[in-house]
């Protein structure tokens, strides 16, 4: 439809957290998705990936990717609107 380009804006990644086979049989979902996302998608933005074996998104991906950090943004909608939080 004559777009220029296409940006994924995925909140949650949730495939993120199979990074290693743990056991026999298992695939490596996280490289899997990101094959397939970077052959469709020109680039990504996601929230707070999972991130524990995998450096960063790049070292999966082949297309430019931003992660948005939520904690500062949850922490001042917190602020804003609850007067006392029950931790």
């Amino acid at each position: 439809m004559g777009a220029a380009c296409t940006c994924l804006v995925a909140p949650y990644l949730a495939y993120m957290r199979q990074d290693k086979v743990f056991k026999e049989g298992e695939g490596i979902t996280s490289e899997y998705f990101a094959r397939l996302i970077s052959g469709f998608a020109d680039s990504l933005i996601t929230v707070d990936p999972h991130l524990h074996r995998i450096s960063n998104l790049d070292a999966i991906y082949d297309i430019p990717t931003e992660v948005v950090r939520a904690a500062s943004h949850i922490s001042h909608w917190i602020k804003e609107n609850i007067q006392s939080p029950c931790w």
